[in-house]
């Protein structure tokens, strides 16, 4: 036996009893709200009432938001196929950001948002561990 909270006493093979959440409220709309409530709703079914609570006074942002390929894990978690929703959208993935004037006036940047895969063996990046050739990625676009 084992002392447990406020000095009760606890057997070895006692059961503890499990809070389990039921219902979550995710309070904000826009793309993280429903996104966080479609992940939940998927991991979760029927097991958990998410319910999305937005304001119709408050209009959306919709700055700095931009769709990285890395997107594709959470729509195949959720069972959507890229053919079945991109087209629709007229959607595109943002494969990196170009920053103008890296390290002196005329050099240029890119900061790519996923790991870059190999080729034959060989890997798509090179330099140090922060440095991309401008030639090969802009091949990519």
């Amino acid at each position: 036996m084992t002392g447990g909270p406020r000095g009760r006493m606890l057997s070895r093979t006692a059961t503890r009893e499990t809070n389990v959440v039921e219902k979550v409220v995710v309070v904000g709309g826009g793309t993280a709200g429903w996104m966080t409530a479609t992940y939940l709703n998927a991991a979760f079914g029927d097991r958990l009432d998410v319910t999305v609570v937005e304001s119709p006074r408050v209009a959306p942002i919709g700055v700095g938001e931009a769709t990285f390929s890395t997107i594709r894990h959470f729509f195949a978690y959720l069972g959507l196929a890229e053919k079945d929703w991109m087209p629709h959208c007229s959607a595109t993935y943002k494969l990196a950001i170009r920053f103008e004037n890296w390290r002196e006036p005329g050099d240029v940047f890119y900061h790519p948002f996923e790991r870059l895969g190999t080729v034959d063996g060989s890997a798509s990046r090179t330099g140090g561990s922060n440095s991309v050739p401008t030639n090969s990625i802009a091949t990519a676009f």
